[in-house]
C-alpha cells in the first residue's frame, strides 16, 4: 500500500490540510484552539466521500469493471492526458490574487462553529482537486478487500493526509511565538502557490492515469 501513503502524502500538501491549519496556528493562541474543530470537520467530510465513493454509491467500483475494457482504456487515456496538458500548459496563475482569495476567507474571528463551517466549505471548495484521493479510492477497490480494512484503510488516508498539519500542531505548541513568523510567511506562500499547485496534482494525477493505458493498449 506504499503508493496509497504516496498518495495521501500529496493530498496533506493541500489548502485544506496544510495551509489553512497553519494560518490557524499562526494565530493567538485563542485563535487556533478552533483548529481541532476545523480539522475534524474536513477529515469526516474527506471520510464521508470516500465511503459514498466506495460503497454508497458503487461508482468507482463501476469505473473499475469499465476499465477493463478497451473503451474504458481509451477513456482513461483521454481524460489523464487533458489533466496531463491542462497542468503542464496552462498559463501560471496570478499568486497574489491567490493569496487575496483565501486572505479574505480567513480574516475573521472564527468560533467552533466558524472553524466546522470553514472545514466543509474547504472541503467542498477542494473536491475538485481531489485528483489523488479520487486515484487512491480506485486502489481500493481494485484491492477488493473485505469492507472493514477498507474503511479502516480509508481512514488511515485521511489521518496521512493531516501528518503535516500535526507536525506544525507539534512545532506551534513547542516553540510558541518564535515559530509564528516564520510559520505565518510559510503558510502565505503556500496560498500564492494554491493555484500553481493544482496544476501540478492535475499533471502528476494524469501520468498516473495515461501509464496503464498505453501499456495495455500499445505495448502489449
Amino acid at each position: 500500500m506504499a503508493p496509497l501513503a504516496g498518495l495521501a502524502l500529496l493530498d496533506s500538501t493541500s489548502i485544506g490540510t496544510l495551509v489553512i491549519p497553519g494560518l490557524l496556528l499562526a494565530r493567538p493562541a485563542p485563535a487556533y484552539r478552533a483548529l481541532p474543530w476545523y480539522a475534524g470537520t474536513l477529515f469526516l467530510f474527506y471520510l464521508l466521500i470516500g465511503l459514498l465513493g466506495l460503497g454508497g454509491l458503487d461508482l468507482i467500483g463501476a469505473a473499475s469493471e469499465l476499465r477493463t475494457t478497451d473503451l474504458g482504456l481509451w477513456v482513461q487515456l483521454i481524460v489523464g492526458a487533458a489533466l496531463l496538458l491542462w497542468g503542464v500548459l496552462s498559463r501560471d496563475p496570478d499568486p497574489e490574487k491567490s493569496l487575496t482569495r483565501w486572505r479574505s476567507r480567513l480574516d475573521r474571528p472564527l468560533t467552533r462553529r466558524g472553524a466546522a463551517g470553514l472545514g466543509l466549505t474547504a472541503g467542498v471548495i477542494e473536491l475538485a482537486g481531489m485528483l489523488p484521493y479520487l486515484a487512491a479510492l480506485g486502489m481500493l477497490t481494485a484491492a477488493d478487500l473485505p469492507t472493514p480494512a477498507t474503511t479502516g484503510l480509508l481512514a488511515g488516508y485521511c489521518l496521512v493526509m493531516f501528518l503535516p498539519a500535526l507536525v506544525l500542531t507539534g512545532l506551534r505548541l513547542s516553540l510558541g511565538r518564535g515559530f509564528t513568523a516564520r510559520l505565518q510567511r510559510f503558510t502565505e506562500w503556500m496560498m500564492r502557490q494554491a493555484d500553481h499547485t493544482l496544476l501540478w496534482v492535475a499533471a502528476i494525477a494524469g501520468v498516473l492515469l495515461v501509464r496503464e493505458p498505453i501499456t495495455e493498449l500499445f505495448l502489449r
